[in-house]
């Protein structure tokens, strides 16, 4: 999924500092899991809520690695 004109990350700092590849479904399925836990969020509003924080993560880390925490924080922000 191409979000804005800037590409996706391609890695991700993990919390033990390694380096992985960046994946948006696990994005997405965060949000779904804790949305399902509480009930208050749909398939359909986790993936919209992915594509809001993808949009920012395009714009904020077009030439430097986030960490997966800072990834989270967007999520946060971002809360149904």
């Amino acid at each position: 999924m191409n979000i804005s004109s800037k590409p996706l990350p391609q890695q991700i700092y993990k919390r033990n500092g390694s380096l992985q590849a960046f994946t948006q479904d696990k994005i997405t399925s965060a949000i779904l899991r804790a949305g399902t836990a509480t009930g208050e969020v749909t398939a359909q509003q986790a993936n919209e809520l992915t594509r809001t924080i993808l949009t920012e993560l395009c714009q904020t880390f077009d030439k430097t690695i986030p960490h997966v925490e800072q990834v989270r924080g967007y999520g946060r922000n971002r809360a149904v």
